[in-house]
């Protein structure tokens, strides 16, 4: 992704000008340990980031959609709503790796760059309108504030084995001539115990409707944890016109404006190993606002909920999907292909975010370390 690769231009400028102001007097250096650790622990999340039953193979011809650049089209096409959830849960994933990676990158740059300052050191970097605020406790205790024009731009905070990135795409500097990049903020959480104890959480707030494609989210939030041997997640993707064109005759169009009544939140709840997954799918207006009942707007009963003019019954919670095998296997807990899996609970209730609040949720960048 350019916008968080751009970064990185900002970064090496702070550490040419580091060297020459900021508080750097006295004070020792851990100048290397950030890299070693860091981004070493980041990069063995990666290594084992998608458990083989949900692997974006490369049999699979993989779209761009989201934040991709699109240019291969619909991710499901060919395919209907309910067969394509496979592959949209493995675009979830492949999404959270994505930002992932560019996260190790992200802190890999600062922690090595950094390295020059003195533990305790701390000062801000200017060259035009950019600003650079930075602090430094030690080089796994970190935190840097990026600012475009005195507006916040990016913030980048490793504390230990958390790590937090927030980036306002539309302050970053960019090149890159895709306008689907220039609005939207992201949130990037880590948690590191160790290689096969961690979880990830992405948020991206404020996308534009993108002309090509409006039923894109406009807002994604993605949930993956590892541990005792399991994968869980889940996803939350709202668009305000979803609608548009289904359930009457208009063309899907971004002129069309967000409404409560052609609104659609999409949650997906799922957890899985190497052998097989069980994932729930549900579907929900932007207005509710508790899902106590949330077993209630599983894809079975989208033609009961929203009038869609066909028999959605076959389509109930959970399906499985197993390993190499795009083909979801609807009210099916995969009992009969992994006990495990069977018996496994999802991630907690509590992780979801009710649509109502979903819809209208921001992410506020720091304006001072």
């Amino acid at each position: 992704m350019k916008k968080l690769s751009m970064l990185f231009y900002l970064v090496l400028f702070a550490v040419i000008t580091t060297a020459c102001g900021g508080n750097n007097d006295g004070g020792s250096s851990t100048q290397n340990t950030t890299t070693t650790v860091v981004s070493n622990n980041l990069q063995n999340i990666s290594n084992n980031f998608t458990p083989s039953s949900l692997d974006y193979s490369s049999s699979i011809n993989k779209p761009n959609t989201f934040m991709y650049q699109k240019s291969n089209g619909d991710p499901c096409e060919g395919l209907d709503l309910f067969a394509c959830q496979p592959v949209l849960l493995r675009l979830y994933l492949d999404m959270g790796q994505m930002f992932l990676d560019s996260a190790r990158e992200i802190v890999s740059e600062i922690g090595t760059n950094i390295g020059d300052v003195p533990d305790g050191g701390s000062g801000t970097a200017s060259e035009g309108d950019e600003t650079i605020d930075y602090s430094k406790t030690s080089s796994t205790d970190f935190s840097i504030l990026m600012k475009k024009s005195g507006s916040p731009a990016g913030y980048v905070d490793v504390n230990g084995n958390q790590y937090t990135i927030l980036l306002d795409l539309a302050n970053m500097p960019d090149d890159s001539g895709n306008s689907d990049m220039q609005t939207g903020k992201v949130e990037i959480d880590v948690t590191y115990t160790d290689d096969a104890t961690w979880s990830i959480t992405v948020f991206i707030a404020g996308m534009a409707c993108q002309a090509n494609d409006p039923r894109a989210p406009e807002r994604v939030s993605i949930q993956i944890s590892r541990a005792n041997g399991l994968w869980t997640g889940k996803a939350m993707l709202y668009n305000g016109r979803w609608f548009s064109g289904i359930s009457d005759t208009s063309t899907p169009s971004c002129e069309i404006a967000e409404s409560d009544a052609i609104s659609m939140n999409m949650y997906t709840d799922f957890v899985g190993n190497n052998t097989a997954s069980k994932v729930s799918v549900y579907m929900m207006s932007r207005t509710k606002s508790n899902l106590s009942d949330i077993t209630d707007f599983g894809m079975d009963n989208l033609s009961t909920n929203f009038g869609i003019p066909f028999d959605t019954s076959n389509y109930g919670n959970p399906f499985c999907n197993s390993a190499s095998d795009l083909t979801a296997l609807w009210d099916n807990d995969c009992s009969s292909i992994d006990t495990t899996v069977g018996a496994a609970s999802y991630g907690a209730s509590s992780d979801w975010i009710v649509p109502s609040i979903f819809y209208q949720q921001t992410i506020t960048i720091p304006t001072a370390l």
